[in-house]
């Protein structure tokens, strides 16, 4: 089994930030951060895998769609030129009626069968249409799965895959997730956490490092999805993310913060498709933010938090920010628990409140040889157990499981 290789196709991975830099952010030399660059680095180097990279596929020449189809080709194309992705290890798929050929498919749900725009989220029908009668094993990261949720989740269920995926099980650990997704049947859920890219290391020695901790983040856009508003009873996604960006000068003995407010950014200017004759002139709300040096910040502090989100996920900062030996304190204790973290050993587990964060700081700057401590483990399990090739070669051992 573990000389087969699984022919795995990567849903259209240029309309996203997350696997690599955009067309258009590269023409105009923005860098962004892409979260799961780890995962798709993995996935092209590994022989484990045959790989495809594939466009939209949802286009009908019968309604003269042929400049689009033609546009989303040549997209794909430059992607890959502009990121200098190995060509030699990839092949391209262009044709929706060959997608059955493929042991596994594995797309993003935000941008594909769900999006914050309501007109984008309904086109999310088409991909669930050619997915719901697809022999090939379907899996789908659930990454920003809390906006349009009625159209997203009935896309969802209609492309009736075989496994999610998120960087915390939401089926056991979220009561959101789990009134969401009722009526999906057979289904699993994976537990695939995030990693430290290699540039987040240890510069400066504990000892050295200012005795405070330091916000890093971003406040996202106001949620407008109804079922989010209802049961959550706010439109925020990160809501002590808020609270602290506003009271960051009452909490300044404690907390730094370089909290980004992006919700501040939005103005009226309508939300549009991303694709490569769009959005040139634009330029990232956060780019700002994602100009700072963020392993010289985490270097800099003896402590740090990221705020999760209130629909039960974890910012990716909180590995990050571990790889650099600075000490993490976070509010959902599920998230960690999951993947191995125990509280006062890697990480330190707070309340979720203001108050609870800023005493636990205040309590922890009068010990510095426990912080010092926590710092080494939560250091060793970043860059140990939670290195790129230990998860991922674990959850590519649970695909052959699945598929043989």
């Amino acid at each position: 089994m573990k000389n087969e290789q699984i022919n795995l196709v990567i849903y259209a991975p240029y309309k996203h930030i997350s696997f690599k830099n955009p067309v258009k952010n590269i023409i105009k030399g923005q860098k962004l951060p892409n979260k799961y660059s780890d995962l798709f680095d993995y996935l092209i180097s590994s022989n484990k895998y045959k790989i495809t990279l594939s466009t939209s596929l949802i286009y009908s020449f019968k309604y003269g769609q042929i400049i689009n189809y033609l546009s989303e080709c040549a997209h794909l194309i430059l992607w890959v030129i502009f990121n200098k992705i190995d060509k030699k290890r990839i092949k391209y798929l262009f044709n929706k009626d060959k997608l059955n050929k493929f042991d596994v498919i594995f797309l993003l749900y935000y941008e594909n069968l769900t999006h914050e725009n309501k007109e984008i989220a309904e086109n999310g029908q088409l991909l669930s249409n050619i997915l719901k009668n697809n022999n090939s094993y379907k899996i789908v990261h659930m990454t920003h799965y809390l906006y349009n949720t009625e159209i997203g989740f009935r896309n969802l269920k209609n492309a009736k895959p075989d496994l999610l995926v998120a960087e915390n099980n939401l089926k056991e650990n979220s009561n959101f997730f789990k009134k969401l997704s009722v009526g999906i049947e057979n289904y699993n859920f994976y537990n695939l956490p995030y990693v430290a890219n290699q540039r987040f290391k240890k510069i400066i020695s504990f000892e050295d490092r200012v005795n405070k901790l330091i916000l890093t983040g971003s406040i996202t856009y106001k949620i407008k999805d109804k079922n989010f508003n209802d049961f959550f009873g706010t439109n925020e996604l990160q809501p002590l993310r808020r609270i602290l960006h506003e009271n960051k000068i009452k909490n300044s003995n404690e907390i730094d913060s370089m909290l980004a407010d992006l919700d501040a950014t939005r103005t009226t200017r309508n939300m549009q498709k991303n694709n490569i004759f769009t959005k040139i002139k634009s330029q990232h709300p956060l780019l700002g933010y994602y100009r700072e040096n963020i392993v010289n910040i985490y270097n800099k502090y003896r402590m740090f938090a990221v705020p999760e989100e209130i629909c039960d996920l974890p910012a990716i900062g909180f590995i990050e920010g571990m790889a650099c030996g600075c000490v993490y304190f976070g509010s959902s204790e599920s998230i960690y628990k999951n993947i191995g973290m125990i509280n006062g050993v890697h990480y330190i587990l707070f309340d979720g409140t203001e108050a609870g964060l800023v005493n636990a700081v205040r309590e922890y700057q009068l010990k510095p040889a426990e912080l010092s401590r926590i710092s080494e483990a939560g250091y060793e399990f970043a860059r140990g157990i939670m290195n790129p090739t230990n998860v991922y070669e674990e959850f590519t051992n649970y695909l052959f499981s699945k598929l043989h």
